[in-house]
C-alpha cells in the first residue's frame, strides 16, 4: 500500500503512517474471510481510516492513471448541494483528524454514498475539495453535529 502515497503525502507521514492501514480489513472469500490485500484483491485502491461518522469508518482512494476518486461512504454527505458530515454515532475530534488527513489527498472526484436532492459525486478541483474540507471543520468548530 505504501507504493502508491509517497509522492502523495511527504507532507505529515506520522499521520499518513497512523490511519492507512489494510490489515484490519477482510473481505469475503466464499465462507471464510481472508486479510485484504490491496495488491492482489484492489489494485490500485488504498483504505483510509477515517474515523468520525462512526469509530470504524473508512474511505477508498482509487488512482488510476488519469484521475484520483475518493470514495467517502458516510463521512462527508452532499446534502442539497453541500458537504456536511453526521458525527451523531461518533466523534467530534476524530471526524476533524479525518478532515486534516483527507484535505491531503486532492481528489479530482469525491463520490459519497449519501446525498439528499443532489448528486452523489462532484467532480473537484483542489481549491474546492478545499472549500469543502473547510466549510466541515469550520461546521465542527461552531459546533454542528451536521
Amino acid at each position: 500500500m505504501t507504493a502508491i502515497f509517497p509522492s502523495i503525502f511527504q507532507t505529515n507521514e506520522r499521520l499518513i503512517d497512523k490511519r492507512i492501514s489494510v490489515c484490519d480489513y477482510y473481505i469475503a472469500n466464499g465462507e471464510n474471510l481472508v486479510p485484504l490485500e490491496e495488491s492482489t484483491i484492489l489494485p490500485n485502491v488504498s483504505i483510509i481510516q477515517t474515523p468520525g461518522y462512526s469509530p470504524s469508518s473508512c474511505c477508498y482512494l482509487y488512482l488510476n492513471d488519469r484521475k484520483r476518486y475518493l470514495f467517502v461512504g458516510h463521512t462527508l454527505q452532499n446534502i442539497y448541494g453541500n458537504w456536511q458530515y453526521d458525527i451523531s454515532k461518533g466523534s467530534r475530534s476524530d471526524l476533524k483528524e479525518s478532515l486534516q488527513l483527507l484535505a491531503l489527498l486532492e481528489p479530482d472526484v469525491v463520490i459519497s454514498s449519501v446525498s439528499i436532492n443532489y448528486s452523489k459525486y462532484e467532480k473537484v478541483s483542489s481549491k474546492r475539495w478545499q472549500q469543502i474540507i473547510e466549510a466541515c471543520r469550520s461546521r465542527i468548530d461552531n459546533g454542528f453535529y451536521h
